[in-house]
Order: C-alpha cells, then sequence, then structure tokens
C-alpha cells in the first residue's frame, strides 16, 4: 500500500476518509446547492427560455379550409397572421383589466408570439399554433385566458358583426308605385331566405335556442311567401284594382309604354328570324326559348302598363269576365289596402330584425376555437422540477465534496504541523546517544589500527 501510494499519489480511499470526516459540512452545502439551485433553473431560468403553446382549430363558416384568406360575411377579410399582430394583441389587452400588465407592443415588436397554420393532407382541417413568451404573463392563467380571448377573435368579429340585410325594405320604401314596392317586399323575403341557406350550408342546421333550428325559423318566412301568399295577394289587388300613389305615375306609364312597345317590335323581330333558322328546334332552342319568353314578358308588361293609364283594349283571348276599372289615385286608394301594407313591411322587417339577431348568435357560438387540449396552453422550453432538482442535487454534491476534501485535507495539515514539533523533541537524546555510540566505535577502530 505505501508503494502504490508513493507511485500513485493520495488514494481514492483516503481522498473519501477526509470528505466523510466533513459529512456535516457536505450535507449542509448540497442541500443549499440543491434548494438554490431548483429555484433558479426553474423560476429563474425557465422563466426567459419556458413558451406557452396553443393549437386550436377555428370553423368559420363557408371556410374551405384550402385559402389562406377567409371573407367574413360583411365583407371584411381575415388573414390568420393578424391574430399576433399589435393592432389585434391591443385590442385583446383592452377587453380585459387583468391584461393591463401585458406589453403586447414589446411581444409582437420583439417577434416573442407567431402564429402557424397547418392543413391535414386531406385538407379537410386546418389547425393553428401559438406560441407565445411565458415572462409576458403573471402566471399561467392569465396567459390562458389572453390566448383563448386571442384565438376567438374571428369569432368575436363574426357575433359583433353589423350588416345591414334592409336591402330590398329600403327600395320599396322609396318605391314611386305599389306593385314595385311590394315587388321589393316580395324580393327581401326571398333575400332573407337564401341568407338562411347560406348559413345552414355553412354551419348546418344547428339549434338556436328552446330547440328550434334554423330550418324551423326559414319555414317561417317560407309559410308567409308560398301559404299566406300575402304579398302576392297584395300585388294582385294592385293591378286588379288600378291601384296608383300618384296622378303623375300615369304619365310616367305613358312614357314607359312608347319604349316598351319598342322594345317588343325589337323582341319580336329577333324571335322571328331565330324561328327561320335550320336549327331553331336543335342547338338554339334554349336561345329560341329566352327570347320567347321576353316577348310574353314585355307583352304582360304593356298591358298592365295600359290598364293603369286606362288605354288598354280587350282582345281576343283575354279572359271573361275581367273587369278594367278607372285608376285609384292617391287618397283614393282604400284604407284596407294601405293598412295591409303597412303591415306587410312590419312582418318583413321583423323577419329580417329575427335573422340578424338569430345569425349573430349562430356565428358567435358555431366559430368558437376548438383547443386541443382541455387546458388550452402547454407548456414547452423549460425543464421541470424534478429534473431541475435533480441537477441541482448533483452539481451540489460535487461541489460540497470538493469543499469538503479541501476543508478536510487542511484541517488534516494543521494538526500534522502541531504535532511536528513534539516528535522532533523527543526524538534528540536518541540522535545524541546514537552519535555518541559512532564516535566511541570510531574511537577503538583507531587504537587497533596503531598497534
Amino acid at each position: 500500500m505505501e508503494e502504490e501510494r508513493e507511485e500513485g499519489g493520495i488514494s481514492i480511499g483516503e481522498i473519501f476518509r477526509v470528505i466523510f470526516s466533513q459529512k456535516w459540512l457536505v450535507l449542509i452545502i448540497t442541500a443549499v446547492i440543491a434548494v438554490a439551485g431548483t429555484l433558479g433553473i426553474y423560476f429563474g431560468m425557465n422563466n426567459s427560455k419556458r413558451e406557452y403553446v396553443a393549437s386550436f382549430v377555428l370553423n368559420l363558416p363557408g371556410d374551405d379550409k384550402t385559402q389562406i384568406v377567409y371573407t367574413y360575411p360583411d365583407g371584411t377579410q381575415f388573414y390568420y397572421s393578424d391574430l399576433v399582430s399589435a393592432e389585434i394583441l391591443k385590442e385583446v389587452k383592452a377587453s380585459d383589466s387583468a391584461f393591463d400588465d401585458i406589453q403586447v407592443e414589446a411581444m409582437a415588436n420583439e417577434g416573442n408570439i407567431s402564429i402557424v397554420r397547418t392543413e391535414n393532407q386531406q385538407k379537410t382541417e386546418v389547425v393553428y399554433t401559438i406560441n407565445v413568451k411565458a415572462n409576458y404573463f403573471k402566471n399561467k392563467e392569465v396567459a390562458r385566458r389572453f390566448i383563448t380571448k386571442l384565438a376567438n377573435v374571428p369569432g368575436s368579429h363574426l357575433a359583433e358583426m353589423n350588416i345591414s340585410y334592409d336591402l330590398y325594405i329600403d327600395r320599396a320604401k322609396s318605391a314611386i308605385d305599389y306593385e314595385t314596392e311590394i315587388n321589393n317586399l316580395l324580393n327581401q323575403v326571398n333575400y332573407i331566405v337564401k341568407q338562411y341557406n347560406t348559413l345552414i350550408s355553412g354551419v348546418g342546421d344547428v339549434a338556436v335556442e328552446n330547440g328550434k333550428t334554423l330550418s324551423y325559423y326559414k319555414q317561417g318566412l317560407t309559410a308567409y311567401l308560398d301559404e299566406q301568399k300575402v304579398l302576392s295577394n297584395l300585388l294582385t289587388e294592385v293591378q286588379d284594382k288600378n291601384y296608383l300613389k300618384s296622378e303623375e305615375l300615369i304619365e310616367k306609364y305613358k312614357r314607359d309604354l312608347t319604349q316598351l312597345r319598342k322594345d317588343l317590335t325589337k323582341a319580336e323581330a329577333t324571335l322571328k328570324n331565330l324561328l327561320t333558322l335550320p336549327d331553331a328546334s336543335g342547338s338554339n332552342a334554349t336561345v329560341v326559348k329566352q327570347q320567347s319568353d321576353l316577348v310574353e314578358d314585355l307583352k304582360q308588361k304593356i298591358k298592365q302598363l295600359e290598364i293603369y293609364t286606362g288605354t288598354y283594349k280587350f282582345e281576343e283571348g283575354d279572359e271573361q269576365g275581367v273587369e278594367i276599372r278607372e285608376p285609384v289615385i292617391g287618397e283614393a286608394v282604400p284604407q284596407e289596402f294601405t293598412a295591409a301594407l303597412d303591415q306587410a313591411y312590419s312582418t318583413v322587417e321583423a323577419f329580417t330584425a329575427e335573422y340578424k339577431d338569430i345569425s349573430s348568435k349562430v356565428y358567435g357560438t358555431s366559430s368558437m376555437a376548438s383547443f386541443a387540449t382541455s387546458n388550452v396552453i402547454t407548456t414547452k422550453g423549460e425543464t421541470g422540477l424534478i429534473i431541475s432538482f435533480a441537477i441541482s442535487l448533483v452539481a451540489g454534491l460535487i461541489i460540497a465534496m470538493i469543499v469538503g476534501y479541501i476543508v478536510g485535507r487542511v484541517k488534516l495539515n494543521k494538526k500534522a504541523a502541531k504535532a511536528a514539533p513534539a516528535t522532533a523533541n523527543v526524538s534528540e537524546p536518541a540522535e545524541a546517544e546514537v552519535l555518541a555510540q559512532a564516535a566511541a566505535t570510531d574511537a577503538e577502530e583507531d587504537k587497533k589500527n596503531k598497534k
């Protein structure tokens, strides 16, 4: 062992004996470094590297999942990258006082928030993933609420859209004659029916409230048109009884008659030429049919204007018993008719307002973001608590052993230094005795040599 120690220096066993002699110091240093290191890694270093991640799906009505641009029903466009723009981030921050401390401008300008759009191979689903540095938030709960609101910005816009669906109602109110007025009310109801069809195709026949689906509400409009026929009956009454809003309309209708007769002459000539073509019943049959319909439509318009102006003459083929009355103008129009027309306005406006309210509700609920996890966000880029403790424990143990060895050696050296003088004093008499014996031996040898 002595030879091994001389050739290899201090043995491993001696090193560990020295460290073990300072076991309490080693344990204390290890514990302090382990705790401090764990806290430093998990709450300090992690804070600058930690990121919150949220993946979600947006089910926007009419979105075909293939375009990066989505057009809202109000005509504005949505780019998925807009979600991480400074403007949108400011809007989300302003929506909740809990977000007052979030530095959204720095977040956007320094590129510490990003969004990625991913399509599956079938292009049937699009997943959006937001990554944002965690150190912008006081805690995970605030981050969860902020990212949830951010992801639902498109749905919120859909719910808050202020779209005017009164296009044909406005035209009806500005109409100068009853026929145009009622036809625009008819167009308005048909327009709202189409809006329901578009909404159903985009989000499905969802229930709005109390189990009533979109089809239920649409059925109310179709019944008003096809079963009750309120507007159709009013239009028929106007045409049969020759109601006019004002005297000026008679002169206008006379001018319109002149133009319509010219149009009819041209349309009949065109139809005649088409009928002389060899394939009039073949490839051109559709064109012939369209031209024939135009001719009949012009004839009906001319007839109605002639009735309004009192210039219509019965011809062969007119229905028996048809009575052509003198125009009923302005205040002479029966109050029952005007009251029924006012009620029709109220009904059509109610249908329109109902659709606007229903569409807002449906867009707001069906377009909410669906998150990939129930916790909304996950965390990445950080060292876990257990791993942080393990790293700190190992580092603390190594440092503690080094310190323990150094302290142990220092103490052993001091102890050896104190013991050295006493050893020297004890050895001096023995050393003198050895020297005296050596001198006596030398003297005897000299005597023998002289003899």
